[in-house]
């Protein structure tokens, strides 16, 4: 049986993932004659990276890996593991280390800002990519609202805007009886962080089926990121360059929020 030819133009991430996909095995490399078309010398497309005269590493530019990257990090271990090397073997964990601390520069010209953001690192120890990651929506939204409340932190500390829980929110709070939430801490009167923190803890009770997590559930999430994202608006700290840490984060998760639930509720 003749090989059939694979043309892949480009020399990028996804370019050489398909290249070691389509010859991972000698039955592939029997089947398929693959070939990667890249203008220049330098692969590696967006992660592309040299030495200069010192002999430092020269990146393409930043990026990140943001999130689990289940395929990615499992392919890496896998060309790793196969790599030939001379002297003794250094286990990939020392080589690959969690980052959270990443420096964010935004891109006014006039006067550009650097705003020194810690991203929330995995708690697991070890390389991401070893066990499935939990994709489902409630783990995400949640996740994404525990981002936020770190972007929250870093611009306001413990300057956190004030937000009236009406009573139908503390009514939902108060029936699924959470001890991070007590009736003591719902006076009426809480702190936009405590807005995020219940919209996160309420995310991860959200199931496909909608059997746990009711209309009552949607809609006090809902007000509670809508109530963090009003009282924002109305703080010193809104007219700063600061806001764009956190407004366009709390608004995005009331949208991205409602169209889950109107998705649900369709």
């Amino acid at each position: 049986m003749s090989q059939r030819r694979i043309i892949i133009v480009g020399g990028g991430m996804a370019g050489l993932s398909a290249a070691y996909q389509l010859s991972l095995t000698s039955e592939l490399r029997k089947q398929y004659h693959v070939t990667v078309y890249q203008l220049g010398w330098r692969l590696g497309g967006k992660c592309a990276s040299g030495r200069d005269a010192q002999g430092r590493n020269i990146e393409h530019g930043l990026h990140i890996w943001f999130g689990h990257y289940l395929n990615a990090f499992q392919m890496l271990a896998e060309v790793y593991r196969d790599l030939p090397r001379k002297g003794a073997k250094v286990d990939l964990n020392t080589l690959i280390l969690p980052q959270g601390y990443t420096p964010i520069g935004d891109p006014d010209g006039v006067k550009p800002t650097v705003y020194d953001v810690n991203f929330p690192t995995s708690k697991k120890v070890g390389i991401p990519g070893r066990e499935p990651a939990d994709l489902s929506i409630a783990n995400c939204l949640s996740h994404a609202i525990g981002l936020l409340i770190d972007f929250h932190d870093y611009a306001l500390g413990s300057d956190s805007p004030i937000v009236k829980l009406d009573e139908v929110s503390i009514e939902t709070i108060k029936m699924r009886d959470d001890p991070r939430f007590p009736p003591s801490r719902l006076l009426g009167v809480v702190t936009a962080r405590t807005c995020l923190e219940i919209a996160s803890a309420w995310l991860l009770h959200l199931d496909e089926d909608m059997i746990s997590f009711g209309p009552a559930d949607m809609e006090l999430v809902r007000r509670v990121l809508q109530g963090a994202a009003g009282a924002s608006c109305h703080m010193t700290f809104a007219n700063t360059a600061s806001r764009s840490l956190v407004r366009p984060g709390l608004a995005t998760s009331v949208a991205a929020g409602g169209r889950h639930f109107r998705r649900h509720r369709d």
